[in-house]
């Protein structure tokens, strides 16, 4: 984890967060502005979100950018409905979801392997090892196009690593969660 003593007036601190994470953990982002601003540093704030028509909101005096639209490589990774990883062997059915809505399945054996979610904001494509656990995770925003690759924790289901990709495929930014929940980026 990078703490004040890190922090160099030459380095600019990006914060990435989603809305809900702006809401929730403001008063966070905010000492974390203070303590950036005290050293001499520059800081960015950007909203990590797949719907590139949400407003963007203010917060703590600094200006927030859409992570998709204003800092992402362009073009980001293309993939077609049959680029997605998902076997020709396996059967699509219907996939009850915990909220009562229902997803597409695809299913080997009677057992689901891969479940495809449709949202406002994209798309997801969850891998599901033999016990239904989600193992992993692509989503696609709303035009298609491969954004992210989410590894998820085998007991709980958490995000521990995130890889954005970029048209070749290649990651461009890998976050990662450790299990004493610190945040790493490389």
């Amino acid at each position: 984890p990078i703490t004040k003593a890190d922090l160099r007036p030459e380095d600019t601190v990006a914060l990435v967060a989603n809305a809900g994470e702006l809401a929730r953990r403001s008063s966070d982002i905010r000492r974390l502005v203070k303590a950036a601003r005290a050293r001499g540093c520059q800081v960015q704030l950007y909203l990590l979100d797949f719907d590139l028509t949400a407003p963007i909101p203010t917060f703590a005096d600094v200006a927030v950018l859409k992570f998709w639209s204003d800092a992402a490589p362009s073009p980001r990774g293309r993939i077609s409905d049959s680029e997605t990883g998902i076997p020709s062997d396996l059967a699509e059915a219907p996939y009850p979801l915990p909220d009562g809505q229902w997803a597409t399945g695809y299913y080997s054996n009677g057992r689901p392997m891969i479940v495809v979610t449709h949202h406002k904001g994209g798309t997801g494509v969850e891998h599901l090892d033999a016990s239904g656990q989600s193992v992993r995770r692509e989503e696609f925003d709303q035009d298609g196009q491969l954004v992210r690759h989410v590894d998820l924790h085998p007991g709980s289901g958490k995000a521990v690593v995130r890889r954005y990709v970029d048209s070749s495929g290649a990651t461009w930014l890998r976050t990662s969660v450790g299990v004493d929940r610190t945040d790493s980026v490389r």
